[in-house]
């Protein structure tokens, strides 16, 4: 920070030379190579001004490290949030046409850049609108390799998805296969922290043996990232093979970018070189202090912001940064050609995963929607229940499934409603935000009953309902006060409950973000409907703030011993921060939870990095205790608290995410919330349906 005139010169004097800078008036930064590749060790630096020794430092230098930084150039595709999703589409268009003429380019200067496309909703939006011309030039930079396409649909929150959901997400992708004759090799899931067990298994199955993680990165943050507790920290730049299982042929190769995906937001034009050099070489010092066993460094890059350009010059800029430095060096690539690369020469030394998942954070943002989240769970389940239909009855080809998929996977994808969604929740930028995030919902059960109308279906009970084995529950006995139940009769006893205030299937509602301010709902009637040799039936009628009506319905199947439990809640608009639970609180010595057919031990399963404090399930629990089996299926809830109600009190401003927990009791069942500094929407309103169903064995 200069305070002499302009032009003065500034001379650095070392044992290699002397470097004469001028200076202008304020601040500014400047860089030199001063030191030959293998120096190591001390010298003097004299700043000589005017001819005047200003100050002498003493400095050490180290022996370096080499590393080749492989830069995977992408935009984010934020579907919302920052823009308008009509204008993101724009946006992402543009950038693909920009990518095009950079590398057309960088071709005619003999070089080979690459872009890659994290989501083909973007792709499909361009070839909407592309000519024949366009569409083709499109095709052939695809096959040569310069456009690089990510196999996945838009960016999901895989924890409240079913598993054969997570084909759709998928689908475009073997249609451009087939249309193209092209394979895409390989996933990006950007800004998610997470990934289910059934994510990873969907790429296997769908052979896509490469998947690149760069979750949301703020270096400001204490866990690097927002929300996203021990993603970066446990398994940035820590690769390694999953599998579903020991016996498993396919493998994905996993690989979290040790700096996420925004690392170099917020760098305007002037500041890329002092920037650029200020976190490479703090990052290859982190990488050498952690012992980083490759010298190739993925590097997820995305210019200024969510939904950011493609640097054009970003060529110039490395050709002009391996001319001044020795290491480390940079290199524009594409995760198809860095992935096999690291394999060929590093492939003994990466470990292989058998099964676990890195349990996902972001899923519970989706239940600041929770009517809508559920209405598409069931949505799911019926057209699951339409297509086995189909199969068997020999129509499935009879009509077209993709815009119901479609219309389901841009339900689930990753972006909340406007960045003011909280803030200034009325304005149109954020309320135009939602109505277009809903009108997926709202298309998809259109769609489904236009398809089921075309195919002649009616559709039947929910079929998972009767997967019940040998149950044993065979009474049951309501708390008066707060609507639980304080009794489940088994063949031999009760059902072993945890001692907590709170009671099997009892609502808990928490305003504010502190886990401690909770209300119970009270009881104003007790309504006995049926009681006889087949059927047990009881109405719990009840209310709590913002809560003027819930109505609780108990109903045990005597024949099949079953209990199922079903609520109707009336909520009132709250614009605070608030969270509904239902308590589980079953005992328990083992807890798995699944599709009713793979199950995850908690926390055996979870794999290093993974979320302690909420599980996602696809709908099936599984509890043991003294060698009974309890099972509970949830259609209608995704998330499940372990060990305690969510606690979202902060410290210096942000959440602080559990290192582990060791014990999942008691649980409790999410139904709504709207605690995130983002959501959907900023409040909930409106009748709401939840169903559960208990078997023992």
């Amino acid at each position: 920070d200069s305070p002499w005139p302009d032009r003065t010169q500034l001379t650095l004097q070392t044992r290699y030379g002397n470097y004469t800078q001028t200076l202008h008036p304020g601040y500014q930064t400047f860089s030199l190579a001063l030191y030959p590749e293998d120096f190591a060790g001390t010298d003097s630096v004299i700043c000589i001004l005017n001819g005047k020794i200003l100050e002498k430092r003493i400095v050490e230098l180290t022996p370096v490290r080499h590393f080749n930084f492989h830069i995977i150039h992408h935009s984010h595709n934020d579907i919302g949030y920052s823009n308008l999703q009509t204008e993101v589409a724009r946006i992402q268009n543009e950038n693909i046409r920009s990518a095009m003429r950079w590398i057309d380019r960088a071709r005619q200067q003999h070089k080979q850049v690459y872009w890659h496309i994290e989501s083909l909703w973007a792709v499909e939006n361009f070839l909407q609108e592309a000519d024949d011309t366009e569409a083709n030039h499109f095709a052939a930079m695809v096959r040569a390799g310069n456009l690089v396409l990510s196999a996945n649909y838009a960016n999901l929150l895989t924890g409240l998805c079913q598993p054969e959901e997570l084909s759709w997400m998928t689908e475009y992708a073997r249609h451009l296969e087939q249309l193209w004759k092209i394979r895409i090799r390989n996933a990006m899931i950007t800004d998610i922290p997470g990934i289910s067990y059934w994510g990873l298994k969907s790429y296997a199955d769908h052979h896509i043996p490469y998947l690149s993680l760069g979750p949301n990165y703020v270096a400001s943050l204490p866990d690097q990232g927002d929300r996203i507790g021990g993603i970066l920290r446990e398994t940035g730049d820590k690769l390694f093979f999953w599998k579903a299982s020991n016996n498993s042929d396919d493998s994905v190769l996993v690989w979290t970018a040790g700096k996420g995906y925004s690392c170099f937001h917020g760098i305007v034009d002037k500041e890329k070189q002092f920037k650029w050099e200020q976190r490479i070489s703090a990052y290859v010092k982190e990488l050498t202090d952690k012992h980083y066993p490759f010298d190739m460094v993925q590097l997820r890059y995305t210019t200024h912001a969510d939904n950011g350009p493609v640097d054009t010059l970003l060529d110039t800029f490395v050709d002009d940064w391996n001319q001044r430095y020795a290491s480390p060096t940079l290199q524009i690539s594409s995760i198809d050609s860095l992935y096999p690369h690291i394999i060929e020469q590093y492939g003994k030394q990466i470990p292989v995963q058998s099964g676990g998942e890195m349990s996902p954070y972001w899923e519970d943002g989706a239940y600041s929607s929770a009517r809508e989240e559920t209405a598409v769970r069931t949505l799911v389940r019926k057209t699951l229940a339409m297509e086995h239909w189909a199969k068997a009855h020999k129509v499935y080809n009879h009509v077209n499934w993709y815009t119901l998929h479609r219309a389901i996977v841009m339900f689930q994808e990753h972006t909340w409603g406007s960045w003011c969604s909280i803030s200034d929740p009325e304005l149109p930028f954020s309320t135009a935000q939602w109505l277009y995030k809903k009108n997926f919902a709202d298309n998809g059960l259109d769609l489904y009953q236009q398809l089921a109308t075309a195919l002649g279906y009616t559709a039947e009970e929910d079929s998972l309902t009767q997967v019940a084995g040998t149950s044993a529950v065979y009474d049951f006995e309501v708390d008066s006060l707060h609507g639980g139940l304080k009794n489940i009769q088994l063949t031999n006893g009760r059902l072993a409950l945890d001692p907590t205030d709170a009671k099997p299937f009892q609502l808990i509602y928490q305003q504010g973000i502190v886990a401690t301010k909770t209300e119970d709902p009270v009881v104003t009637n007790i309504i006995q409907r049926q009681n006889d040799e087949t059927q047990k039936e009881t109405e719990v009628q009840s209310h709590m703030t913002y809560f003027p009506t819930i109505m609780t319905t108990y109903h045990l199947d005597k024949i099949r011993h079953i209990l199922s439990v079903s609520y109707t809640l009336h909520k009132e608009k709250n614009i605070q921060k608030e969270s509904l639970h239902i308590a589980f609180p079953v005992t328990h010595d083992t807890f798995e939870y699944g599709d009713g057919t793979d199950y995850l031990h908690f926390p055996e399963d979870q794999l290093p990095g993974s979320n302690h404090e909420f599980i996602c399930t696809p709908g099936w629990l599984r509890l043991t205790h003294q060698h009974r089996i309890i099972r509970c299926y949830t259609p209608d809830v995704a998330l499940l608290a372990c060990g305690q109600l969510m606690d979202e009190h902060q410290e210096n401003g942000v959440k602080p995410w559990k290192k582990e927990n060791k014990s999942s009791s008691p649980l409790y069942f999410y139904a709504l919330n709207n605690y995130w500094h983002t959501n959907y929407k900023a409040w909930q309103d409106g009748e709401l349906h939840l169903h559960f169903t208990l078997y023992a064995e």
